[in-house]
């Protein structure tokens, strides 16, 4: 599950390649879902385990494990409608976390089989990954997040 940084969408997981939109009632926190929207999204690819928001709340990304990809999508900010935008970006080895820097500008993914992280840039025009970097760590990684502030 993931909620939108203006906390009025929720996103759920169903399976492994649905996901269902809820606004989040300001007072009491329940999940709504939308009346627009009432069928769950259906990604191309399969195995989806997480999924984040950019910042802008403009775009989702979803971590497909068993296709080793990324879903990249399109959310209409008034109704929550999803849209796949360009094709899913492949993250190699075994994807195990991921996450958007508070910027915006980087989608940082780890690979456990890989031992290591991919760093991804993403256009600010249109929202699409493009792989900038792969960066080797002693270990295998399993989580990873990002602090908001920088002391």
């Amino acid at each position: 599950m993931a909620i939108d940084p203006t906390g009025r969408f929720a996103l759920v997981l169903q399976g492994q390649k649905q996901i269902s939109m809820f606004f989040v009632h300001v007072s009491t926190g329940a999940l709504v879902p939308i009346k627009d929207n009432v069928q769950p999204f259906s990604l191309k690819e399969g195995g989806a385990v997480e999924a984040v928001f950019h910042p802008s709340g403009k775009y989702v990304y979803v971590l497909n494990e068993k296709s080793k990809n990324i879903s990249q999508l399109k959310m209409e900010r008034l109704n929550g409608v999803l849209k796949e935008i360009g094709k899913p970006v492949t993250t190699n080895g075994k994807p195990v976390s991921f996450t958007v820097d508070p910027s915006g500008q980087y989608l940082y993914v780890l690979n456990e089989n890989e031992k290591g992280l991919l760093k991804y840039k993403i256009d600010k025009l249109t929202g699409l990954l493009s792989e900038a970097e792969k960066i080797k760590l002693p270990y295998a990684p399993t989580a990873l997040d990002i602090s908001r502030e920088f002391h």
